[in-house]
């Protein structure tokens, strides 16, 4: 069961809420209680309108990346922050660079726009500069602090490290120069500096959040620098590299007690089904077993195939078959000739160049 609920979906993109918000909102809530129910509305609604805020941060990712031609899976709000799920990655530098900065920029309007409001209606801004000083649960104050809040958001965000998008808009800025894994080194070397310093602050001031922004910062900068490795490996390896010396093919008319006796006899992670030569679909292994739990023995296996499989041609590369395999959420990718089938490549061989890379790294 997913632990998130969703909550809007604006420009067809699905915006979640990770359940361990709800105690967020709440604790902000407490912390505001010696004002009464006055003062428990208020820090929720502060919390509330923060977090609309990091939502249209990522929105604001989300749909310059639709713009360039990437698909958006959703938007996870969690207590740390957002994030936008991309089905791929940018393909050109300039366009990782607008897709990062968006984000910082939704937060530098938001911010102006409040503060607009604010001098707007008190003429000098020194309503704004009242509310800030004496924390009480009023329109001031929360305009002031969510206005705070933004430029934070935004300026916290362009610090030029691995995972900020100030990060992405250097490796952007320094990829047709170094290429793209030494820029991406390079950002989340800086990245790992950066944690030090959060890390430092944290223990000063004894705030255990500013210590798992830390920690957060370092394994997500790790994951970045492996995912660009990875991803060098596999576009320097055609499909064709990594096929099996021959898939293995069920007939359309194959049972499932069949295909069960097809797991027994081979290795493989997925069959293709074909009928009169060409591909009809595949099943995985798991397809088969959990098919096998609630199905007859004599149950066609095609029933639980997968029609919809993304096709290769023998001279792509594993960088390809990764992007369609996740943009269509389908556990293999199919090589044709000609429309015979040569092959299928799953995630298994996906994961073994994952090792070759890792080996590289250490070698």
């Amino acid at each position: 069961m997913r632990l998130s609920l969703s909550v809007a979906r604006p420009f067809g993109i699905d915006v979640r809420v990770h359940v361990t918000l709800l105690g967020v909102v709440a604790l902000s809530a407490w912390r505001w209680r010696s004002f009464g129910d006055e003062g428990l509305l208020f820090g929720a609604l502060s919390t509330v309108a923060l977090f609309t805020c990091i939502a249209l941060h990522e929105l604001g990712h989300s749909v310059v990346a639709q713009a360039v031609g990437l698909r958006v899976r959703e938007i996870l709000l969690f207590p740390l922050g957002g994030v936008a799920q991309l089905e791929g990655l940018p393909k050109k530098p300039w366009h990782e660079f607008v897709i990062a900065i968006a984000g910082p920029l939704v937060n530098v309007v938001i911010a102006a726009g409040l503060w607009w409001a604010s001098v707007e209606t008190s003429a000098d801004g020194r309503a704004l500069r009242a509310a800030l000083a004496e924390p009480s649960p009023t329109a001031a104050h929360f305009v002031a602090s969510l206005m705070l809040a933004n430029g934070f958001l935004a300026a916290f965000n362009l610090l030029p490290a691995f995972p900020m998008d100030g990060g992405r808009v250097l490796r952007a800025a320094l990829s047709p120069l170094l290429g793209a894994e030494a820029a991406t080194r390079t950002a989340a070397t800086l990245g790992r500096l950066l944690a030090v310093g959060l890390m430092v602050l944290g223990a000063w001031l004894g705030d255990v959040v500013t210590v798992l922004l830390a920690v957060f910062v370092v394994f997500a900068g790790r994951e970045e620098e492996a995912l660009q490795r990875w991803l060098t490996v596999l576009r320097g390896v055609r499909v064709t590299d990594v096929l099996p010396t021959r898939p293995v093919v069920l007939a359309p008319t194959a049972t499932l007690a069949d295909a069960v006796a097809a797991l027994a006899r081979s290795p493989a992670s997925v069959f293709a089904i074909e009928r009169l030569g060409r591909l009809a679909g595949v099943v995985t292994r798991q397809d088969v077993l959990t098919a096998a739990k609630v199905r007859s023995d004599s149950s066609l296996v095609v029933d639980v195939a997968r029609t919809e499989v993304p096709i290769l041609a023998p001279t792509d590369v594993l960088e390809r078959a990764r992007e369609l395999m996740h943009a269509a959420d389908a556990p293999c990718a199919a090589v044709l000739r000609e429309g015979i089938l040569l092959g299928l490549v799953s995630e298994d061989e996906l994961a073994q160049q994952a090792v070759v890379s890792a080996r590289l790294v250490r070698g």
